[in-house]
């Protein structure tokens, strides 16, 4: 389904996933990145790459450690009303997600 974002939120939108793909260029060490969009009653965007991923999983709910570009897409989510989250994959990188908090 497609989702119609006002365009304050499609600008934030549009910033989270840029900061998610120089996050992973600059620091994954790897060399794919996938972007996935899905939608059904609400929506969600990934951002995967095939990197070395992160050394802690302190990146999730409200303790998020690492730099500014980390604590502005939380800040970005919160006031959009998103939820986001950082996971490092078993075997391969790390997965951001940006997700609608719509049901």
């Amino acid at each position: 389904n497609d989702s119609l974002l006002p365009s304050s939120q499609a600008f934030h939108l549009y910033h989270l996933i840029k900061e998610g793909i120089n996050n992973a260029l600059r620091h994954s060490k790897g060399k794919v990145i996938f972007i996935v969009f899905e939608s059904d009653k609400g929506w969600k965007v990934q951002i995967k790459d095939n990197g070395i991923g992160f050394e802690n999983s302190g990146y999730q709910n409200d303790s998020v450690r690492g730099g500014d570009g980390l604590r502005n897409m939380k800040a970005r989510c919160l006031e959009a009303g998103w939820d986001i989250s950082w996971t490092k994959r078993e075997e391969w990188g790390t997965v951001v997600t940006i997700a609608s908090t719509t049901n």
